[in-house]
């Protein structure tokens, strides 16, 4: 059942020597709620919960990659949120402790819609690496359900459909020209594939960026997006050889 905490939320605060203080570094803190169905982002790591009666239970056995270690910030977060039961003022989300709060969260009000372009992807190897000098990737969703963008050389298109947090892209279907380096045209089929494996988003928000992250079914990140202009001319550092 849907409640009043549902939605995506930032971390924005959070309780240090008895104070409230923005997190000391870049890593984002994105609390993701459905019914009683709670998941955290915490530093790149995904841990899985439940609320009960308005208080947060973290499976820390769940964290994808798991064996990610925490920075201060992170096990902080994890551990003020263990304590502490939610609560709605305004248009902030509060974990409070003994009346006291603990963490403020912002809801993420941008939505999947709209233009990003791809700033990490997971390479051949299983690496995140940005996209290749003078290459742009970027994807526009509409709210018919089509996405278009650029891989890299060749345009292309697909029609998506959500749920919740899951995604399910159709068939690709991409103009056909060719570019050089080939490194190029592995770089695009690498996406190509990702975008097609992909079966989960997520969005967050990280200094001051609106993001969104693409997981395939292993619960692997395989695509970073930052909200972006949807650039749609082809890059001219590439040289592209038209069939």
């Amino acid at each position: 059942m849907p409640t009043t905490f549902d939605g995506y939320w930032v971390a924005v605060l959070l309780e240090e020597a008895g104070q409230l203080a923005p997190p000391t570094d870049e890593h984002w803190i994105t609390l993701v709620i459905h019914g009683d169905q709670v998941s955290a982002d915490v530093e790149g790591a995904r841990f899985s919960g439940k609320i009960s009666d308005g208080r947060v239970v973290i499976d820390t056995a769940t964290a994808n990659p798991p064996e990610v270690v925490l920075n201060e910030n992170g096990r902080r977060f994890l551990e003020l949120l263990g304590v502490s039961r939610l609560e709605i003022q305004s248009d902030s989300l509060l974990a409070v402790d003994d009346d006291h709060p603990v963490i403020r969260f912002e809801r993420l009000t941008r939505s999947l819609i709209g233009s990003w372009q791809v700033i990490s992807l997971l390479d051949e190897r299983g690496q995140m690496r940005p996209p290749l000098s003078g290459t742009v990737i970027s994807a526009e969703f509409d709210s018919e359900g089509r996405v278009t963008g650029i891989a890299g050389c060749n345009r292309f298109r697909s029609e998506y459909t959500t749920y919740r947090d899951n995604i399910e892209f159709g068939a690709i279907v991409s103009t056909k020209m060719a570019c050089r380096p080939e490194a190029v045209m592995t770089q695009e089929r690498t996406f190509l594939d990702r975008l097609q494996q992909t079966i989960e988003f997520r969005l967050s928000r990280v200094k001051a960026k609106d993001r969104l992250d693409l997981f395939d079914g292993s619960g692997a990140r395989t695509l970073e997006f930052v909200a972006g202009t949807g650039q749609t001319e082809e890059v001219t550092e590439v040289e592209t050889i038209r069939k």
